[in-house]
């Protein structure tokens, strides 16, 4: 198999995060040491792993889609076009987002949370035996014809099918990719009720009130808050999201539109924030990055770093 390096957190979003668009920017980490190295980096070389998204035949079939390489050629194409286009209305400052391009934001936000190394790993963690249990149950009615196909008893036969599945190691990684094919064609619920319910909030564009500010990003980019804590996406229980769009703004959803669904604009409120404030953002940020946290300014990521450390213990520095 040919080598392809597949970006978990898409090159176009990295890029509003360099100076000018170039694509240069500062890396810090790994995690926990993040002041162990601030690096020149370049977007290309970060945040990917290769074929990380490329389909084993049998994930084809089962999922019914025509090419190995269906999420990264289709799946994921969309944001290469749209991301620039809507990240431009919110730096020219428009009151009004389209509802579609605001919809889409919306839904990319959730796709970058979703295609992730961080949400990968969580597949890596689940309970790979429960699933195991549920599918021999779900065989349960079958017990006759398989004991007659087999011509084993049903427990013996099942429990070298149970040993299958519990010996596939690129089970999990395969697992996560199937609900990346459900979520693009539409069909992941778990996504669209919560893409529902971020599209319903109040939308907000923080910005910085001082030019010497500004927002880093991460290699799992966007937050959810829940009182005074961080979360990667507690979207059973929230009080807002945060989602860093470019070096000057952060995104923010919070309380219920007052718009109605039917409006074709969605309303921007653009609000300025003092160091302070950016900081307790950025904080955000670091505290759910998986690895690395990147920003334009290596001297404003390394005093943001140090000001992170100060106001939430030294136990992580060297």
């Amino acid at each position: 198999m040919e080598k392809q390096r597949h970006h978990y957190v898409p090159k176009v979003y990295l890029r509003e995060f360099s100076k000018n668009r170039s694509g240069h920017f500062y890396a810090a980490g790994p995690k926990p040491n993040l002041l162990r190295t601030i690096n020149p980096r370049h977007v290309e070389q970060v945040c990917y792993i290769d074929n990380f998204y490329t389909l084993k035949e049998k994930t084809k079939e089962q999922s019914k889609v025509d090419d190995i390489d269906f999420l990264e050629k289709k799946a994921f194409d969309y944001e290469k076009r749209l991301l620039p286009r809507i990240i431009s209305k919110l730096k020219n400052k428009n009151v009004y987002l389209n509802k579609s391009y605001h919809d889409s934001l919306i839904d990319i936000y959730l796709n970058i949370k979703q295609r992730n190394l961080f949400y990968r790993k969580n597949f890596r963690a689940y309970d790979i035996a429960k699933l195991a249990e549920k599918e021999l149950e779900r065989m349960k009615p079958l017990q006759s014809w398989i004991e007659e196909m087999s011509g084993q008893n049903y427990e013996t036969f099942m429990g070298k099918i149970k040993d299958q599945i519990l010996e596939d190691k690129d089970l999990p990684d395969e697992l996560h990719k199937q609900t990346l094919i459900e979520t693009a064609i539409g069909k992941n619920d778990a996504i669209n009720n919560s893409s529902e319910v971020l599209k319903a909030m109040t939308f907000f564009v923080l910005e910085p009130l001082n030019s010497s500010d500004f927002f880093i990003t991460s290699d799992n980019p966007g937050f959810t808050l829940l009182g005074d804590k961080v979360f990667n996406t507690n979207f059973g229980r929230f009080d807002s999201i945060g989602f860093p769009i470019n070096s000057k703004q952060l995104v923010f959803l919070r309380g219920k539109s007052r718009q109605s669904n039917l409006e074709i604009h969605k309303k921007i409120n653009f609000i300025k924030l003092g160091t302070k404030g950016i900081d307790t953002l950025n904080f955000c940020t670091i505290f759910n990055s998986t690895e690395y946290v990147f920003c334009e300014s290596k001297k404003y990521l390394t005093e943001l770093i140090e000001r992170f450390y100060n106001e939430h213990g030294t136990h992580q520095r060297l």
